[in-house]
């Protein structure tokens, strides 16, 4: 995001019990301090598309000229009330899902997002727990990072110079 000029972002977060959401703003509010970049995290929201007018809404209420959603169900949404709003996106915002779903070719404009090892991730994490029930010893503090890929499709863009207001719809 600071490659194409954005100050600020604003990650729509989804349920507060999910830890993958935890790990995402974790590493985004990580990269944004690293790259000089303001992050602001609002929500929880539903991690569907009926959650994603909530979260544009809230998101407008922002400086950011990114939005990052919690997953790519949030991140449609997000897209289409932008659209209902008269927000372009990418022209106006960026908006960025995670997960890669196949629905994320289809929306206009397609969602760059941030795809993920899903299944990987869950054998992966249940593993290290199979092993340490069956050895009854326990790994201090051992950390798993998963390859991710960021998909780039229509959805972002370079920064605006200025954040939009919500127009009435």
């Amino acid at each position: 995001m600071a490659s194409l000029g954005h100050q600020s972002l604003t990650y729509c977060a989804g349920p507060p019990s999910s830890w993958i959401g935890a790990a995402r703003w974790a590493a985004l509010s990580a990269g944004a301090e690293t790259h000089g970049l303001t992050a602001h995290r609002i929500g929880p929201y539903a991690p569907n598309v009926a959650g994603g007018g909530a979260a544009a809404d809230g998101a407008l209420r922002t400086d950011a000229t990114a939005v990052v959603a919690h997953n790519d169900l949030l991140a449609i949404g997000i897209i289409r009330r932008l659209a209902q709003r008269g927000v372009r996106v990418p022209a106006d915002i960026s908006v960025i899902g995670f997960d890669d779903i196949f629905a994320a070719d289809f929306v206009h404009p397609s969602l760059t997002t941030l795809a993920g090892p899903g299944s990987h991730a869950g054998r992966l994490a249940v593993e290290p727990l199979i092993e340490q029930f069956a050895a009854r010893s326990q790994r201090e503090g051992e950390a798993i990072r998963l390859p991710t890929e960021l998909v780039l499709r229509e959805s972002s863009g370079p920064a605006k110079r200025r954040a939009c207001a919500p127009t009435s719809a």
